[in-house]
């Protein structure tokens, strides 16, 4: 197991000629890491290359020891709450949750029952069979930090997580 769970080296992310995030070089150890830093500083870009929803322009980053674009079989050990609230407004909490366990490959059953501990932990389970499109923002944003942590994933990261909380 590597001591730490990211190491960036001269990572750049354009947006054509908008500049996402520039010649950026760090490693995070293992723990709690929090990013500071005012509003286009580049963190909710930095978070989408590390899960992988981004490719880098340049340089090259590692999460858990692999390269995350492209990478199913890291993004399995990956939990990833992002900023945007995009939720399925018709679903309910559990079946949105569902929903993603199992295109994780989850069974049914067992993505049932990860869906509702997850929805317990974060205080959601007597709501689990409302409709997403009746909640509260913090409400919301509760149901996609349990969809983060429902698979019990080695890290999880979380863009604005406190928002509407």
């Amino acid at each position: 197991m590597s001591e730490h769970l990211v190491r960036a080296t001269d990572v750049a992310r354009f947006y054509g000629d908008v500049v996402g995030v520039c010649d950026l070089s760090v490693t995070i150890p293992r723990g709690t890491v929090g990013l500071l830093g005012p509003n286009g500083a580049g963190k909710s870009t930095f978070l989408k290359l590390l899960v992988g929803e981004l490719k880098p322009s340049r340089g090259q980053i590692e999460v858990l020891g692999e390269t995350p674009f492209s990478n199913p079989r890291l993004h399995a050990r990956l939990g990833f709450c992002p900023q945007q609230d995009a939720l399925w407004e018709e679903l309910t909490a559990l079946e949105f949750v569902e929903f993603l366990l199992r295109l994780s490959g989850f069974e049914a059953a067992t993505a049932r029952s990860k869906g509702l501990q997850a929805l317990e932990r974060v205080q959601l389970a007597d709501v689990a069979h409302r409709r997403l499109k009746g909640f509260s923002k913090g409400m919301r944003q509760r149901t996609r930090i349990a969809q983060a942590i429902a698979h019990q994933p080695e890290l999880v990261v979380l863009d604005e997580p406190l928002t509407g909380l």
